[in-house]
């Protein structure tokens, strides 16, 4: 009740009195809320490029650099979380496949070394190719 006067708050009567509090507890969080939706669009403005809005090429400094992206809020990295279940895509069955490839690589792709293809410990891999 700073904002008012005294002597118009020693006329009121206490039912006008708290009448006036509430419409100026109103205006103030009303007023708050004005003022955080103006910093924020004042921040969306700062942001504006020609490349992201419809402002002429000619509205940027040539050797302006670009302006970093927003990082994300989270925490946590991306791709599958610590402790969550892997899923993997079955490949279909070679029955069911129309052709299928035996592909061997003649030598190792690390150090070279000649491969004989029959490797034991070694399963092989599979990969689909799909053609139209």
């Amino acid at each position: 009740m700073s904002e008012i006067p005294a002597e118009l708050l020693a006329e009121m009567t206490p039912a006008v009195r708290a009448f006036v509090a509430s419409l100026l507890a109103s205006m103030e969080s009303q007023r708050a809320r004005m003022q955080e939706e103006i910093d924020d669009l004042k921040a969306q403005v700062k942001r504006l490029t020609p490349q992201n809005s419809s402002m002429p090429p000619s509205t940027q400094h040539p050797h302006a650099r670009p302006t970093p992206k927003p990082k994300s809020n989270s925490k946590r990295k991306r791709g599958g979380q610590d402790g969550h279940r892997r899923v993997v895509r079955q490949l279909v069955p070679i029955e069911r496949c129309a052709e299928v490839h035996s592909l061997l690589p003649e030598n190792c792709r690390r150090c070279g070394k000649v491969l004989t293809g029959a490797d034991p410990e070694e399963k092989p891999q599979g990969h689909y190719m799909f053609s139209e």
